[in-house]
């Protein structure tokens, strides 16, 4: 349609404002009409507003949310009184220090203080009423001689036993007259051990004294305390003990009440020995050649060295063996015997296998085996290959000839354009339109006489 008056376009309801729309705003300065959305313009309406134009009456009800509010804002003369119930309260939020008379019961709930809400040693003997703490308060065993003053009000009758008093710690002044000993005197049934009565005060146990009648007399006579005799002593039997006496030439003897042989021969390690009856040795010396009887097939004996051992320091030996006589052997490292005393090469420690590389000993053992390396192999001239391929480090200059290059090699023949190049300044032909390309190192670019060429002659 024609353009129309500003003053004749329709006027459209906020109802029917969508985003997308386009409003006409009259640039006064620029002296044109310029275009603008309705979010647009409302955005730069409001950054346009003088500070303190919008009153309370401009707002919907309910339309300011905590999202609106800035963070502090609302300060003591914002809330109205009692605005703020428990509700709004959260919890542990007030604390002491923001209750008017902190301290004063009259904030408590009765019955409100446990033991958590009291500190450590913070009820002192001030805060207890008299006869407060009774017997249900004290802990068993508390209450300790320090903490009060015994008396005998304190103590009940017959309360104190043996384990309640310290050792050595009743003097003779505790005790009453007669309380040790009843004035009955005292019966057997009053001392049940020795340790009831002191020794000192028992009658003279001087050491080797016995309690006894007279040695000699009449054997009625009343017992006394004297020394042992050995006419006190039963003579010991073959089923009963009682006194020995050592015998002259019974070869023992006493001396300060020990028993010792009275034999007298140096001490040695001798190979022949006399002894007497009783088993003694009397007499001893070194073994002769005599002594010994002669050694038979079927009789131990003693022998002699022939020519095939030898003797050093008392000890025999083989001769040292030699390619033309028998004699000892010492076996070397490399060998050793087996468990049917065969003789077997000691095991190198390598593992059984085949390797193209080992390394012998002298005697031809192997030791180790590994494969080859690069340097085991030495180096071969060209003439000697037979076989495989050579790479580019082993080909010398100007050595490929035309009859050795491949097709393809230095130009691609073919329809389509391959996707790379194998160096800089390969050539493809293309054989249907007969176009030549070369590769630069990143794509196929037409040679510029590639329009002369005819036929693909060139």
């Amino acid at each position: 349609m024609a353009d129309l008056k500003v003053t004749e376009l329709n006027a459209i309801t906020s109802a029917s404002v969508a985003t997308d729309d386009v409003l006409l705003v009259v640039d006064v300065s620029a002296g044109e009409d310029k275009k603008i959305e309705p979010d647009e313009l409302v955005e730069a309406g409001l950054g346009l507003l003088s500070t303190g134009v919008i009153n309370g009456n401009k707002l919907v009800d309910n339309s300011v949310t905590a999202t609106q509010i800035a963070a502090d804002a609302v300060t003591a003369s914002e809330l109205a009184d009692n605005a703020v119930d428990e509700g709004a309260i959260a919890a542990g939020a007030v604390h002491g220090t923001a209750v008017p008379g902190t301290g004063s019961k009259v904030h408590l709930v009765a019955a409100s203080i446990g033991t958590a809400d009291i500190g450590d040693d913070q009820v002192t003997t001030a805060k207890i009423a008299d006869d407060a703490v009774t017997a249900d308060q004290i802990a068993a065993n508390a209450v300790s001689g320090s903490e009060t003053t015994l008396g005998t009000t304190h103590i009940e009758a017959a309360s104190i036993g043996a384990a309640d008093i310290k050792d050595a710690s009743i003097t003779a002044a505790k005790l009453t007259g007669g309380s040790l000993i009843p004035t009955t005197g005292i019966v057997d049934s009053d001392v049940s051990s020795s340790a009831d009565i002191a020794v000192s005060k028992l009658q003279d146990f001087s050491p080797n004294t016995v309690l006894a009648g007279p040695s000699t007399g009449a054997t009625a006579a009343a017992p006394t305390r004297r020394a042992l005799v050995a006419a006190d002593l039963p003579n010991g039997t073959a089923s009963a003990n009682g006194a020995v006496s050592v015998p002259t030439g019974g070869g023992l003897n006493i001396s300060s009440g020990q028993i010792s042989h009275s034999n007298s021969v140096t001490a040695a390690d001798l190979g022949y020995v006399a002894f007497d009856a009783q088993g003694h040795i009397t007499s001893g010396r070194a073994l002769a050649a005599s002594d010994l009887p002669v050694a038979t097939t079927s009789a131990v004996g003693g022998i002699s060295i022939g020519s095939g051992l030898s003797i050093s320091s008392g000890s025999a030996s083989l001769n040292t063996a030699s390619t033309s006589a028998l004699g000892g052997i010492k076996l070397s490292s490399e060998v050793e015997l087996n468990g049917s005393d065969q003789l077997q090469l000691v095991t190198s420690g390598v593992t059984a296998g085949t390797y193209p590389k080992v390394t012998v000993t002298s005697k031809g053992i192997v030791t180790s085996g590994t494969t080859l390396a690069d340097s085991d192999i030495p180096n071969h001239s060209a003439d000697t290959l037979t076989s495989g391929t050579l790479d580019a480090a082993r080909l010398g200059a100007n050595t490929i000839t035309g009859a050795k290059m491949a097709n393809d090699s230095t130009c691609v023949i073919q329809s389509t354009t391959p996707a790379t190049g194998d160096f800089e300044g390969q050539f493809h032909l293309n054989s249907s339109s007969n176009v030549l390309t070369v590769w630069n190192g990143s794509t196929f670019v037409a040679v510029s006489a590639a329009a002369a060429i005819d036929d693909g002659t060139y």
